[in-house]
């Protein structure tokens, strides 16, 4: 949905955002890309066993809307970011768009290899964007009914993704906005990966 070519930036989106839940942690890394798109960085610190590990982000972090807002509040004694062992990373491009007032954002999979479709990416995740100071909040636009084109999937948000009141029971996806302090912690997060800076 959108169009990555007209789209534009929302400053206060960039940067490093992370969400708890329970003993798993995820976090969330937009940076721009020019000044239509986002290179976005969805990082993960789920077990082994934790399942079905794909290119749609939604099936790694179940979680309610009641289950884990609180938890991603600053608490005293938060675990430092270097200490999280982030286990799996999804890479897309990202871009925003606005259907009926409302923000959404669209994420393209980057790095998906398929003997099948070569490098064609699988489904692209939409997700509904509720920004509030540093917290920020994601839904994502699931169901086979949403349709396969651009219109059908917007009619489909239109209809089933606009009324806040009508997402209560959808998997949200709650996560607090990092300071530029800790973004040495995340560096060495993300080095334990094997991604880091030239030197």
């Amino acid at each position: 949905i959108g169009d990555p070519e007209t789209s534009k930036l929302n400053p206060k989106l960039t940067g490093v955002w992370l969400a708890k839940d329970g003993d798993d942690f995820v976090m969330l890394v937009l940076q721009p890309f020019d000044k239509r798109t986002y290179l976005v960085g969805w990082f993960m610190s789920e077990s082994d066993e934790d399942a079905d590990k794909g290119e749609n982000p939604e099936k790694e972090t179940p979680q309610k809307e009641s289950a884990n807002e609180e938890e991603v509040k600053p608490k005293d004694g938060d675990k430092k970011l270097d200490q999280i062992n982030f286990k799996e990373a999804l890479i897309f491009k990202g871009w925003l768009t606005t259907i009926g007032g409302q923000q959404f954002m669209c994420w393209e999979p980057k790095f998906t290899l398929d003997k099948e479709r070569g490098m064609k990416p699988g489904p692209w995740p939409v997700w509904k964007v509720k920004l509030e100071k540093n917290r920020l909040s994601l839904c994502q636009v699931e169901g086979e009914e949403s349709g396969e084109t651009t219109k059908e999937i917007e009619k489909f948000i239109k209809a089933n993704y606009l009324d806040d009141n009508e997402l209560k029971d959808k998997e949200w996806v709650h996560m607090k906005k990092i300071n530029k302090s800790k973004y040495d912690e995340v560096s060495e997060a993300l080095g334990k990966m094997g991604i880091g800076q030239l030197k």
